[in-house]
């Protein structure tokens, strides 16, 4: 019985740690959304990825307001997410957002944060813009080094989302740039 146990514990642990979770989207209904012309190209839109911060959490529900796009509620699809062993946090929550028209604003509406078994939600409201996409292509976002290696470990994560795309094209050579100290 302990050996199961441990096994069972061993899995949650590595299962936290490699960031299994999706945010609610599979890699297929992505390629399906890229077939359809649903996310654009990157010349005409921007792929927003990073690392969660102040104004994207995970959980954050995003509230595109830009009137020429339309308002619209849009979730982070994670690519990693960080777990607690042992009261100390491991890993990084990283996400990507699906690709919106460039001029699309951003205002953090809610987040969720789960301590326990306590969930809160927080509401940020509508006023102001927390995000503006400025350029077509990829856009990061979150804090990083001057080596890129939070944009390169995130551009890793999210790649297999793209495949076969004009998508993944950009995300490969933005990751040549980087490994070549661009």
């Amino acid at each position: 019985m302990k050996k199961i146990s441990f096994v069972v514990l061993l899995t949650a642990i590595i299962l936290g740690i490699t960031g299994c979770a999706t945010g609610g989207m599979t890699v297929r209904s992505a390629q399906q959304a890229i077939e359809d012309g649903k996310w654009g190209t990157p010349e005409t839109h921007t792929l927003l990825f990073g690392v969660a911060g102040e104004d994207v959490h995970l959980s954050s529900e995003l509230l595109q307001q830009n009137p020429e796009f339309g308002y619209k509620f849009i979730s982070p699809v994670a690519v990693q997410v960080s777990t607690v062993i042992l009261i100390v946090p491991v890993g990084t929550d990283r996400f990507f957002l699906p690709p919106q028209p460039v001029g699309s604003q951003f205002k953090e509406f809610s987040w969720e944060s789960t301590i326990g078994s306590t969930t809160t939600t927080y509401y940020e409201g509508i006023g102001g813009v927390d995000i503006e996409l400025s350029k077509p292509g990829l856009q990061f976002y979150g804090e990083d080094d001057e080596n890129h290696t939070e944009e390169l470990k995130t551009l890793e994560k999210m790649g297999k989302y793209f495949t076969g795309s004009s998508w993944e094209l950009a995300i490969l050579k933005r990751m040549e740039e980087i490994s070549n100290g661009q």
